[in-house]
């Protein structure tokens, strides 16, 4: 029997399902319009509060609210946070990936724009992904008296342009690798730690927990680096939904409601997206995964 909790059953998961929605709805209505020109330290819906955030984003869309369930995840989530997306973001012990490319290339990255990096989603293709593309372009440009000496010093054949190019594609076949790796990890812990194993059920949870990061980063000012909100929309629907074996007949409605919310100017189709997700994710999570997630030690609550 599935280890599922009818929300009208447990009054605590009413009341955190409650709020978690109604703190959604100020932002689709038009709080979030007034977080844009606020601080990042500003404390409204979703991942305003920093990490703690983005915890609680993961928690009330997935339907996890009991203390014992939230252990029994936050190993992932925490791996996810904090070695993988936001890694990053952390001056007082940067990353080898870090280290390595401002050894080798004088790229700098850290809190001021480390969403650059990782907060492509879990599926990117990244050599293609325009916000790093610009942003390794404008550090060559930044640092040309640089790239102009290591070229002299390797004695390259060819022009400078040609050297360029081939700096480029090296720095990101550096951050690609760096990508696999961190990749593997999460494919590894979401099926150690949901018992969703088989391969494709644990990368599309995977990819679903990765895009409610980015939607949450999207109550905060600085969003550059942000996958775009149709991204997101094709992510959440073709990598992540599609992927954990759910009914198509069920997936219907949030789809829909996924499509709708992309319309919006960004902030706001984040904001939408974040509330279908939580309204329509632990109903399908309850139905197909109720069991497998059970015995994991996660009991998801539906909405009723």
């Amino acid at each position: 029997m599935a280890l599922v909790r009818p929300r009208s059953r447990i009054l605590c998961a009413s009341n955190c399902v409650t709020k978690a929605l109604f703190r959604a709805h100020l932002v689709v209505l038009g709080f979030v319009v007034c977080l844009a020109s606020q601080t990042a330290d500003s404390k409204g819906a979703y991942a305003t509060n920093g990490e703690s955030g983005h915890y609680d984003d993961w928690f009330s869309t997935l339907g996890v609210y009991d203390s014992s369930s939230k252990r029994s995840l936050q190993p992932l989530l925490t791996l996810l946070q904090t070695q993988v997306i936001d890694a990053e973001a952390n001056n007082s012990n940067p990353t080898p990936l870090r280290k390595k490319l401002q050894e080798d290339w004088k790229l700098t990255f850290g809190p001021k724009n480390h969403r650059v990096l990782f907060h492509w989603g879990f599926n990117q293709d990244i050599k293609r992904y325009k916000p790093l593309l610009k942003e390794i372009d404008d550090q060559f440009k930044a640092n040309l008296k640089f790239f102009e000496e290591k070229f002299r010093k390797e004695g390259k054949q060819g022009g400078l342009n040609d050297y360029l190019d081939e700096q480029r594609s090296a720095v990101l076949e550096c951050i690609n690798e760096e990508r696999a790796r961190r990749n593997r990890l999460i494919i590894t812990e979401t099926a150690t730690r949901t018992g969703l194993s088989g391969g494709q059920p644990s990368r599309g949870f995977a990819t679903i927990l990765w895009d409610i990061h980015v939607l949450g980063d999207y109550t905060t000012p600085a969003t550059n680096g942000l996958l775009d909100a149709k991204g997101l929309r094709r992510d959440l629907i073709s990598a992540g939904l599609e992927r954990m074996d759910f009914e198509r007949s069920d997936i219907k409605s949030l789809c829909d409601a996924l499509y709708e919310a992309e319309q919006n100017e960004p902030k706001i189709a984040a904001a939408k997206m974040m509330v279908a997700l939580g309204q329509y994710l632990p109903s399908l999570l309850t139905k197909r995964w109720g069991n497998t997630l059970g015995k994991q030690g996660i009991v998801i609550t539906a909405n009723q």
